[in-house]
């Protein structure tokens, strides 16, 4: 029996949670994402009581706001008939019109909000086996451990086993019997060997082992999903305990045996897999009332539920999307050509967030802006000596080899100072009775932060924060990628970067790096609103670092060598965009090498308000500049909010256009890729990390419940991991509902992400057959792939 293959294939239902502190968006659903959207929902629909679509009555009001239009459901109607026929079906055509209106009436609405009420009174089916009557009884007090584990610090058992690992920390804090510890002593010592002796003696027969094992993961899906991330990361610097899925399992078998043992049913039957939903799903025949399309469409009819009703709207919901954009794109006034004379040019990072910018910067003239992954090709893990932490300034996918350690300027004395007594702070509080006499001596003085914060937001900031982030307390980094034994390969990395976003020649004077982040108070969600590519911290470091390597004289003359074409005084400056504030912060050691610096500097700030009046249309309960400074704000920014697109391609061809930040842009300039190489790598890495945001905020919306994090207003931070509801909930996982919603009104619509590819169609042909990974990412409706050439779209 291969017991980990076992448990791999039953973990497949799990995310792949990150810790609080590097939150990093992933798809829930990926590790299914080989098999067809539907079929991965209802895979997991199995275990955990997932839709992956918004409810009927959601479509019928985006129906009515002309967000779906009848010919959008039309389409998707034709696309679903074309896909259950595998070819293309003329004969239909005019009766999916008398369909579209059939579904449309009144009476048809009724039948369908009938089945779903009788569907959401229906509960699942328990079967009687003993197992399953146990399990609620062992999900609590596993719940109970997996809190007291990983937020260690708030529990003294805990102190004495701090190198245990998982099952062995599991037994020292479970209140066991001498009978029962006797028992557990009789277990292999190997945690694979002791689940199978396990499962054994729960009569759990091996055809069963991956239901049953996916039953108990689904009962803590955040947990779960956690320790599936630290088995995954074993030798991440972001926390220190150790555990496995297996050992999970086992601590679940052995509650799940003492719990039988009290209810005295040792001799229990074979274990019998979880039933499902206990009602039959209507076909779409049984509620049509028009008999004469019967005679057409019976057998789609007859196979097609009310479930799969409510996929053909979210496809029609995003076609209508996709033609509004497709549309802009054709219609587009003007496109930027190529510019003789540029003041500066911009390189941002591909996030939505950066659409805005791009756009109102490029409308004042002499500017370029490309976009690229915001660590821009320096992938390292940063050790802050001044906070005792590590950060990966890297993307999900990757585990950078190299380190770089980072060190501040003497902090102020006031800095200093506060920093120490947050220091003792922190340390009487995890003491037993000195937060007591604390409280008693210095109660009063804890009103001072409170006040500043509150009333004097601004100025308590100023001096509160320690250490700076920029220029004014210069960090200091030793730049390992500039040493003899790296050189070459930085180069390489280097030169694919410019080649990858077009800049091999025509530079400008002055070209900045902007990497971005988010500054809140109070949010434990801050790791969500900064670089993804950067592992969910601020890029600024990354383009410092991609500065100073491009600004290298050995660099620059080995990039020289291979075609790339520095002006003679071309310099990269490293700069930063706050998102949340729309401040735009440079190094201000590099700007004296700028002689027109004061005019950029006005262009940029003009910019930039252009951009605050258009994001306060949209969220003006604080100004932008206040929003951040607020410790009791829950929406400091929307983030990636209403995501839905991504497009790979020269800028010249979305110049000029309002994409409403909702489009990653990505640089491409296909005539330099005429094996398709560069388009390989923007695919498997760029278009994935998109995908990945975009299937995030998708499932917070449709399934808040189980991929959402609920409401900020009740988290109660455990640890470095994540978010609680009130005092005891499984680990919450995915966006908050602020993020999704905004005075009971969403502001997310999910739409699965579309991607515009400017390239030959038959190059992305061929880049797509050596990436098979990728393409089952398209052709199993996880994400749409468009490829525009000469004004041709091609579907793919």
């Amino acid at each position: 029996m291969n017991i980990s293959l076992l448990i791999k294939h039953a973990s497949n239902i799990l995310p792949t949670t990150w810790p609080l502190k590097s939150m990093i968006a992933v798809n829930p659903l990926w590790d299914l994402h080989a098999m067809p959207f539907k079929d991965a929902i209802n895979y997991i629909g199995k275990y955990i009581p997932i839709h992956g679509c918004l409810s009927y009555d959601e479509y019928i009001s985006l129906f009515n706001t002309g967000d779906i239009t009848r010919e959008n459901i039309q389409q998707s109607l034709q696309q679903d008939l074309n896909k259950y026929y595998q070819k293309k079906v003329t004969l239909h055509l005019e009766k999916t019109s008398q369909l579209v209106d059939e579904i449309l009436t009144n009476q048809f609405k009724s039948q369908v909000y009938m089945f779903e009420k009788k569907l959401g009174d229906c509960e699942r089916l328990s079967p009687s086996h003993p197992i399953l009557e146990v399990l609620p009884i062992c999900r609590e007090q596993v719940l109970q451990f997996m809190m007291s584990y990983f937020d260690r610090n708030q529990y003294d058992w805990y102190k004495n086993t701090s190198n245990t690992e998982l099952f062995e920390a599991w037994k020292s804090y479970a209140i066991l019997n001498r009978a029962v510890e006797e028992k557990l002593k009789l277990l292999p010592n190997n945690i694979n060997d002791a689940l199978i002796a396990m499962l054994e003696r729960l009569h759990v027969q091996q055809n069963d082992i991956i239901d049953f094992f996916s039953t108990i993961l689904s009962q803590l899906v955040g947990w779960h999903s956690y320790i599936k991330w630290i088995e995954s990361r074993p030798n991440n610097p972001l926390v220190d305990q150790s555990a496995t899925i297996a050992e999970t399992l086992l601590i679940w078998c052995c509650c799940i045996d003492i719990e039988l043992d009290k209810k005295n049913k040792v001799n229990i039957s074979k274990y019998q897999p979880k039933q499902g939903i206990a009602i039959k799903s209507l076909s779409l025949l049984d509620i049509v009332e028009d008999r004469t399309l019967k005679e057409h469409l019976v057998e789609y009819l007859k196979s097609t539920s009310i479930k799969d009703l409510h996929y053909i709207w979210q496809r029609a919901l995003e076609i209508n999307y996709h033609e509004k954009l497709i549309t802009k794109i054709k219609s587009r006034s003007k496109s930027i050509s190529a510019l003789k004379s540029k003041k500066a040019q911009f390189i941002f990072c591909i996030d939505t967030r950066s659409e805005g910018i791009r756009r109102h910067i490029e409308q004042l003239g002499n500017y370029e802006t490309f976009g690229y992954a915001g660590f821009f090709s320096s992938l390292f893990c940063l050790e802050d000596n001044s906070k005792s932490e590590c950060t990966l300034q890297a993307p999900a996918l990757v585990e950078p080899n190299i380190s770089l350690k980072l060190n501040y300027e003497k902090p102020s004395f006031l800095q200093q100072f506060l920093f120490s007594v947050k220091t003792v702070n922190n340390k009487l509080k995890n003491n037993l009775f000195t937060p007591f006499v604390s409280f008693e001596m210095f109660g009063n003085l804890a009103t001072i932060p409170l006040v500043g914060k509150t009333s004097y937001s601004k100025y308590f900031q100023a001096f509160s924060t320690s250490p700076p982030k920029y220029s004014d307390k210069k960090p200091v980094i030793i730049n390992q990628f500039l040493e003899d034994n790296s050189i070459a390969e930085t180069a390489q990395n280097a030169y694919q970067f410019l080649k990858t976003i077009g800049l091999v020649n025509n530079m400008a004077p002055y070209i900045f790096i902007c990497g971005h982040e988010a500054q809140t108070e109070n949010n434990p969600f801050q790791a969500s609103f900064e670089c993804g590519a950067c592992g969910g911290n601020s890029g600024w470091i990354n383009a410092k670092i991609t500065c100073e390597i491009l600004n290298h004289d050995k660099i620059r003359k080995m990039l020289r060598g291979r075609g790339i074409d520095f002006g003679m005084d071309t310099r990269f400056i490293p700069a930063c965009h706050n998102t949340t504030t729309d401040e735009f912060m440079v190094d201000e050691t590099q700007i004296s090498f700028i002689d027109c610096w004061k005019n950029i500097f006005k262009d940029i700030n003009f910019a930039l308000e252009k951009l605050k009046e258009e994001r306060n249309q949209i969220l003006p309960k604080l100004t932008t500049d206040d929003r951040h400074l607020c410790w009791a704000e829950l929406i400091p920014e929307w983030g990636l909010a209403n995501n839905a697109a991504m497009i790979v391609g020269p800028r010249k061809y979305t110049a000029n256009i309002n994409l409403e930040r909702r489009v990653f842009l990505h640089s491409y300039e296909p005539d330099l890729d005429p094996d398709g190489a560069i388009l390989g790598s923007i695919l498997s890495a760029p278009v994935v990390v998109a995908h990945w945001i975009n299937a995030q905020y998708y499932f917070s919306s449709t399934d808040p419940e189980i991929y959402g994090s609920g409401n900020k207003a009740i988290h109660n931070v455990i640890g470095d991991c994540g978010v609680i509801e009130g005092n005891l909930s499984d680990l919450k996982i995915g966006l908050p509902i602020q993020s999704v919603y905004y005075q009971n009104k969403r502001i997310h619509h999910p739409l699965r992400l579309l991607v515009i590819i400017f390239a030959n169609p038959d190059l992305v042909a061929n880049v797509l057959e050596k990436n098979p990974d990728i393409k089952s990412l398209f052709i199993n409706d996880w994400a749409s792939l468009k490829v525009i050439s000469q004004g041709n779209i091609h579907e793919f």
